[in-house]
């Protein structure tokens, strides 16, 4: 155990342990003496707040750590949570924060007097804001009914649905300002004449933030502490203040310490936070302030990168609690943005559980995406230009290198990226025209993911691409088909669609030489035995022809990979008969295709072909088959059984015609 300091108390790696789930969820009766306590404390703190950045070393000697405990033990229990709504008290803090150093610097997260301090600047402005907007009470109340929930918790949910709401209300403007007393609102009955903070109390916080911003987010990650988004709303709110202290503006530079805060903070934030941090994070990106910090240098050091991506990483672990719910795509792109821009060599042996974690939650994102939800594709295709960029970071010949790149490979197969790329163009919304915003979204989407897989050919050497990748040659060949398919005979004409299932093609075929199937597919289209069935549709008399089958010679049945292969005459309803091989994939045909009403609106009413009967069938009909019914099983074995026997009947009822 590392010393405990005679002031400042037990370093880092020893308090933080002290702060976890079952500390947080403690509530305690306040008796009258420890009320009388508490209240001695905080006047001992407000004494020494004001706009001098050097308190008087007398008035901190007396605030120890035992007199910011008794401060703290307040916010263990609900009726006493209105004694953090004192703004010297935020004052007073910040001083004492600010005196706790390690090696020659400020760096109050070092120790444990500085978390505390902190801790208890994070609820008083949080208890400020509730109380401005008249929404304490009713935390309070929610505080007493909800025993289960952490207090901390309670409060920092309300804060950031307080500031949300301020945000919607004020659209990021001014009026948002009158909760910290900077200006004065119609129609607000509590008009604060009393700013929440000093304007050298908000440039002391951030600059501490900043230089101890390794601390900080390592401090976060392993501790239960209440939420930041009262933090980020008052330094957000100062970037915007130049109207309002004409007499010395805050500096433009600040937006590129905020930023980053910002951003380290978003990895560890708990799901309630993100209400009020997107609409923050959204204005830092439309504007230029995003563009300062990208622009800036970055001063990340190995231990502190190292830091950022295990945060980004566990992150983006599946989680089953309701604190930490999955990350929507727009809020992976911030993330993933961050570590793109301190990224640096000689952390590669982080970047595969990295990107796994993250495709993982890709494939949620799409199995999850709403109808029509473009925007989600659009934003994956931005997170594989990422990926791909992170990749980049591969290509050099450090020895710890050699073991990432393997892992890599491991982690693309694994994830099935082809799979994923396949899905996302198929339900991607093709363009029939290039005058069209879909255009521009299918040309942004297949241009990322291109850059994707341009990534791995240039990283990894094709002898370690070929043993994972090479099994998938047979899905990639049915992809290819189909993506032909759906250019040429979604009617009796030219598909509208056609330039863009051209171009999905084209990336189609990135994917494979870029992963090292090229020749492989090349050999088993050359060499693969197939057959043809003609299959008679009820009286009529036109025939269907079921595609080659694609596998190695000397194959059985149990081993083909079975396909439906339509012609430019063929009725475009037969490609939902497909059985692909692939779970997902499959899905995402039934999901886009099947399912879409509004795309093809003849399809209700289009009879399906019912083998091995050769009785025209509705949709709804199809569904209650044999073969319908294990469709909707969603276990693939099933499906593809249930398939293969159809088909061997389907053969003997040919033979018979």
């Amino acid at each position: 155990m590392s010393s405990v300091h005679p002031r400042w108390g037990r370093p880092l790696d020893d308090y933080v342990g002290s702060y976890d789930l079952a500390a947080a969820k403690k509530r305690i009766d306040i008796t009258s003496t420890m009320k009388a306590e508490a209240e001695e404390s905080i006047s001992q703190v407000v004494r020494l707040a004001g706009p001098s950045q050097y308190p008087d070393p007398e008035g901190t000697k007396v605030v120890t750590l035992q007199v910011l405990e008794s401060i703290l033990n307040l916010s263990m229990c609900p009726q006493t949570y209105h004694y953090f709504a004192d703004p010297p008290l935020i004052s007073g803090c910040l001083k004492l924060m600010g005196t706790v150093e390690a090696d020659d610097r400020m760096s109050p997260f070092s120790y444990e007097y500085g978390y505390l301090c902190f801790k208890i600047i994070v609820l008083a402005i949080g208890t400020n804001i509730l109380l401005r907007t008249e929404n304490l009470d009713m935390t309070i109340a929610n505080m007493e009914s909800d025993t289960n929930t952490e207090l901390i918790l309670i409060l920092s949910g309300h804060v950031s649905r307080a500031i949300k709401s301020e945000i919607e209300i004020g659209n990021a403007g001014q009026p948002c300002s009158w909760v910290l007393g900077w200006v004065r609102v119609q129609d607000r009955r509590r008009l604060q004449l009393t700013p929440l903070m000093l304007r050298s109390d908000i440039l002391l916080l951030l600059d501490m933030l900043w230089d101890d911003r390794h601390f900080f987010l390592k401090t976060y990650m392993m501790t239960h502490s209440p939420g930041l988004s009262g933090v980020m709303f008052v330094l957000w709110r100062y970037l915007y203040s130049n109207s309002i202290f004409v007499e010395s503006l805050p500096s433009e530079n600040l937006a590129i310490p905020f930023c980053e805060i910002l951003w380290r903070y978003f990895l560890v934030a708990t799901t309630d936070q993100l209400e009020s941090l997107v609409y923050i994070n959204n204005d830092v990106q439309l504007s230029s302030k995003a563009d300062q910090w990208t622009d800036s240098s970055k001063h990340v050091t190995l231990d502190d990168l190292r830091i950022v991506l295990q945060a980004y990483t566990g992150r983006m672990s599946l989680v089953d609690s309701p604190t930490y719910l999955s990350l929507e795509i727009n809020a992976i792109l911030v993330l993933l943005n961050f570590v793109t821009q301190i990224m640096q060599p000689r952390v590669e042996f982080l970047l595969p559980p990295l990107i796994g974690n993250t495709l993982d939650r890709i494939w949620e994102i799409i199995n999850n995406k709403k109808e029509d939800d473009q925007e989600t594709i659009i934003g994956i295709g931005r997170v594989f230009r990422l990926i791909g960029r992170l990749i980049r970071f591969l290509n050099h010949t450090y020895y710890a290198s050699r073991y990432a790149v393997l892992d890599l490979v491991e982690t693309l197969a694994g994830r099935d990226l082809p799979d994923m790329v396949a899905r996302a163009m198929i339900v991607l919304e093709p363009y029939s025209t290039k005058a069209s915003e879909s255009y521009k979204q299918c040309m942004e989407f297949l241009e990322n993911t291109t850059e994707l897989f341009l990534q791995p050919e240039a990283v990894v050497p094709k002898s370690l691409l070929k043993k994972p990748f090479l099994p998938y040659a047979f899905h990639w060949i049915k992809t290819d088909q189909h993506f032909k398919m759906l250019g040429t005979s979604l009617s009796d004409a030219i598909s509208p669609y056609a330039g863009y299932y051209q171009a999905c093609r084209r990336v189609w075929h990135q994917v494979s030489q870029s992963l090292a199937m090229d020749l492989y597919v090349a050999q088993i289209r050359a060499s693969g035995a197939g057959y043809e069935v003609k299959i008679r549709l009820s009286d009529k008399e036109e025939t269907f022809y079921l595609q080659q089958w694609i596998i190695p010679k000397g194959g059985n049945i149990e081993d083909r990979h079975l396909d439906v292969k339509a012609s430019a005459s063929d009725p475009w309803y037969l490609r939902y008969l497909i059985p692909l091989s692939s779970y997902r994939l499959r899905f995402s045909f039934f999901e886009q295709y099947f399912k879409d009403e509004t795309k093809y609106p003849g399809f209700q009413t289009t009879p399906l072909f019912q083998w091995p009967t050769g009785k025209m069938l509705t949709p709804e009909e199809f569904l209650a088959t044999d073969l319908g019914k294990a469709l909707q099983t969603n276990d693939i074995d099933v499906y593809r059984n249930k398939w293969i026997e159809c088909f061997r009947q389907s053969i003997q009822l040919t033979n018979e015609h």
